[in-house]
């Protein structure tokens, strides 16, 4: 219990147990569902000690404490009288921006450290491929390798468990579903139909948004049949009714279209950046950090994870962690400018942790104290994303940031061009927002000394 009196501090400014729906939490931040979002003073909780910022948006109450967010998440759980995580409702009486937030943060947020997981041991296979130090064919590769690619292969499976907790329907249920989407015998099929309904041939292993609407689709015939069957026969008929009606709907008409409208929004991607690849780095890089400060980052990256699900690669991904290098800069040049030792040890730390792929610390307790330096971590940001799309940059794995992410850019094929061009555009985010970032320390330090004389 070594964050109960923060925890209890949380809960009581956010107006008690009374006014939370439910809480979970992310790599920095715990995110409440509340009943009055108005109650909460935002100054009051950001005076709390521990609590790094606050963001209300997307639904959620969000309070940004940092990397021992799990501890504190524990305390507040213990506080509130909750056995396990809680996911929040999709409710009604929110705008349909926030729903589909929710929605799809209550869905991924509990795959993002499997995924994290798989995309680095995938990228060390490749990096150990590459150097010779390892056999592809060998049997030691191929376990590893199954280890690292089966999150994305049984993406229906563990999504469907996921999204049944935010859909409110049985998790196995869910699962099941999922499964349904992978089953062996109807994948091998050459051709399927329904009651003599033809069948679209579709493979939904390694995608995500299918699954999602199998499962809200599942959620709303479970209602129904709540309502008209007896209750003493729900843990049976239920189920049965559900499956039966799921997954089918889903093969003839779910999939299908959901596939249709996920090429073409990835396709929408693609147009744009085909348009001016350059520019779309420059804004991707810059101001996915602000992004981020906003809460909604969580919108976007399931498009990411879906594209290279689908492809094995992304152009577009591959621009948003460089937002994290500009922070990495932002902090070393404030570290060897600055004076100030309370504020060169907030850099030091700040800096560290970026490095590690958490940019909360130094957004919070740096970035929105002082926009000059956000200015300054967005244009080292902007121009390494301009210069990682002018050369089609290609990451190969998601969900992770810092210096980890180099392991994203190694090709199963081992290093090529894509891990060098990370390396150099790493660099100049981090050496351009440091150089900024240095001058206008350096301009604080002056002002600093003509106000203690």
């Amino acid at each position: 219990m070594k964050y109960q009196q923060l925890a209890q501090e949380i809960i009581k400014d956010l107006g008690g147990k009374e006014n939370i729906v439910s809480v979970t939490h992310c790599m920095t931040r715990l995110r409440f569902t509340l009943k009055d979002s108005n109650i909460p003073d935002e100054k009051t909780i950001k005076g709390i000690e521990g609590i790094i910022g606050v963001v209300n948006q997307g639904g959620q109450y969000q309070i940004i404490i940092g990397t021992h967010v799990k501890e504190v998440f524990e305390d507040v759980k213990s506080e509130l009288g909750l056995v396990e995580d809680a996911v929040s409702e999709v409710s009604e009486h929110v705008n349909i921006f926030n729903r589909f937030f929710k929605m799809i943060s209550g869905c991924i947020f509990p795959i993002i450290y499997p995924l994290v997981g798989g995309g680095i041991l995938k990228g060390i296979l490749a990096a150990l491929a590459g150097l010779d130090m390892i056999s592809v064919t060998g049997g030691t590769y191929q376990i590893l390798f199954g280890a690292a690619d089966a999150i994305f292969y049984f993406f229906p499976v563990i999504v469907g468990f996921s999204a049944a907790k935010v859909f409110k329907v049985n998790q196995y249920l869910g699962a099941t579903i999922g499964a349904a989407l992978i089953y062996p015998s109807l994948v091998s099929a050459e051709s399927l139909s329904f009651l003599g309904i033809s069948v679209v041939s579709a493979s939904y292993a390694n995608t995500i948004f299918p699954i999602i609407v199998a499962v809200w689709f599942a959620s709303l015939v479970n209602k129904v049949c709540n309502k008209i069957i007896p209750s003493i026969l729900h843990n049976t008929i239920n189920p049965t009714i559900v499956l039966t009606i799921t997954v089918p709907v889903t093969y003839l008409v779910i999939g299908p279209i959901v596939n249709l409208l996920s090429v073409g929004l990835l396709t929408i991607f693609t147009v744009i950046y085909e348009i001016s690849p350059p520019v779309v780095g420059l804004i991707m890089s810059g101001l996915w950090q602000l992004l981020v400060l906003l809460g909604i980052h969580m919108a976007i990256i399931p498009m990411f994870i879906n594209e290279i699900a689908t492809n094995g690669y992304s152009y577009i991904a591959a621009l948003p962690g460089l937002g994290h290098f500009g922070l990495v800069g932002m902090a070393l040049g404030i570290a060897v400018g600055v004076k100030n030792k309370k504020k060169k040890a907030n850099a030091v730390s700040s800096l560290i942790v970026s490095l590690c792929g958490i940019t909360e610390p130094a957004i919070y307790s740096i970035a929105i104290i002082n926009v000059k330096y956000f200015v300054c971590a967005m244009i080292g940001s902007g121009v390494a994303g301009f210069i990682m799309a002018l050369f089609r940059g290609t990451i190969f794995g998601t969900g992770v940031g810092g210096l980890f992410a180099g392991a994203m850019f190694i090709s199963p094929n081992g290093f090529d061009r894509n891990f060098v061009l990370w390396v150099i555009c790493a660099s100049t985010a981090t050496i351009i927002s440091a150089i900024l970032s240095y001058m206008v320390t350096q301009k604080e330090n002056k002002i600093e000394v003509e106000r203690s004389k």
